[in-house]
């Protein structure tokens, strides 16, 4: 009974220690832990808001001098940074026997396509005379006679003449189809082409290394493409143009013609002005996410840029000058309302307010807010032991104990 008695001592002893414990240290809390509010004053300022895109360096301005043949490079004929002429000479290989293999039989497609052509030529000639002679016949006989449309020799005349103007214009048919296949046969021909040749007029770079051995790897099945060997670029005057792919939300703040300023990775140091050339409106699928291609010309051709160099472009979709500007922080939106909080009289009011122009750190005010007024940021809570932010609360007290 007495060991029982003196254990519920202990026990109320014990609770009753930290009762005091507990309101001493809540005590101390509400005496240490204040909230300040962080406060800013409302003031004119210019304000722009902007969309940055990143994309790359384009070579539109530039083709590759490719060949489908395989072998060892031999000569090179040319020097990088050497202007070249179309169908000029550039590089001739030593090709293997997979190469001699196919120049072979496309040599004879080339002759049977050829040959064929010929023939169709020489009868495409032989019916444009049979048609000039069916028609100056019909001209210097039944029309220079006058005779009558019903006449017998006049309908025979007219209906030859009409006959051979037929054939021969089947035949022109026939001979664009075998041109066709005979130029087709050609280039497949030059496709495997010992002797590699410019495919335009232009700056050559890129290029080979006699020696080296050029071979195809195999293209990915059902791809529909042919594999090839890039030996060169050839690369034309023109303007420098950089391609970005832009979101469906960011593609309606921006336009042809536009300004944009663009950063170059491989000149961090420097930014170069540009102008948008080209939007394209059909978009393309990326991952599930709809973009849209667009197209910028840079004012200035730095040296030493290459096609799919990075680039970051910035373009300005709104500028205001002189209007009333706050940190974004201080505004807040609740069931599509927008208000701050203002210190006034010592005490902190909502403001319904409307915006503007808004950008990462500061947002524009254009009614609900006059110069001058102060406006809350923030608020920052501190104890004896800890420092920490709080959102906006309806009713912070300034410097007031919480």
């Amino acid at each position: 009974m007495l060991r029982s008695l003196l254990f519920l001592i202990t026990a109320i002893f014990l609770m009753s220690v930290t009762v005091l414990v507990f309101l001493g240290w809540k005590s101390n809390y509400q005496l240490s832990a204040k909230a300040e509010a962080q406060t800013v004053t409302v003031q004119k300022s210019n304000i722009q808001s902007s969309i940055t895109i990143s994309g790359k360096i384009s070579d539109s301005n530039s083709m590759d001098i490719t060949t489908q043949a395989t072998g060892i490079v031999d000569k090179v004929y040319v020097k990088n940074g050497d202007t070249v002429e179309e169908g000029q000479k550039i590089a001739e290989l030593k090709p293997d026997q997979k190469t001699k293999r196919m120049q072979s039989e496309l040599w004879a497609q080339y002759l049977s396509a050829k040959n064929s052509f010929n023939n169709v030529k020489a009868s495409e000639t032989f019916l444009k005379n049979q048609l000039t002679e069916a028609h100056h016949k019909f001209l210097n006989d039944a029309v220079a006679r006058n005779l009558d449309h019903n006449d017998p020799s006049f309908v025979e005349q007219e209906s030859l003449w009409k006959a051979a103007e037929a054939h021969y214009k089947n035949q022109q048919a026939v001979m664009d189809v075998s041109s066709a296949n005979a130029a087709s046969a050609w280039r497949a021909y030059n496709e495997y082409s010992s002797v590699i040749t410019a495919p335009i007029s232009g700056t050559v770079s890129n290029l080979p290394i006699p020696g080296i051995l050029l071979k195809t790897e195999p293209s990915a099945p059902f791809s529909g493409s042919v594999p090839q060997n890039k030996i060169g670029t050839i690369t034309i005057p023109g303007p420098l143009l950089a391609t970005a792919n832009v979101s469906e939300i960011d593609v309606t703040n921006i336009s042809v013609d536009q300004e944009v300023t663009l950063s170059i990775e491989a000149y961090s140091n420097e930014t170069f002005s540009g102008t948008i050339e080209s939007i394209d409106t059909n978009g393309i699928d990326i991952s599930g996410t709809i973009h849209y291609p667009v197209t910028i010309s840079l004012e200035k051709k730095p040296e030493n840029v290459y096609p799919n160099m990075s680039v970051t472009a910035a373009v300005t979709t709104g500028t205001k000058n002189d209007v009333l500007v706050i940190p974004v922080a201080a505004v807040e939106s609740v069931s599509g309302k927008t208000f701050v909080h203002i210190v006034k009289d010592n005490s902190v009011q909502q403001i319904p307010v409307e915006v503007g122009i808004v950008t990462e750190t500061q947002i524009e005010i254009e009614t609900g807010l006059s110069e001058g007024d102060i406006v809350i940021a923030g608020s920052l809570f501190y104890s004896e032991e800890n420092i920490f932010r709080s959102p906006l609360t309806t009713g912070l007290q300034i410097f007031g104990e919480r």
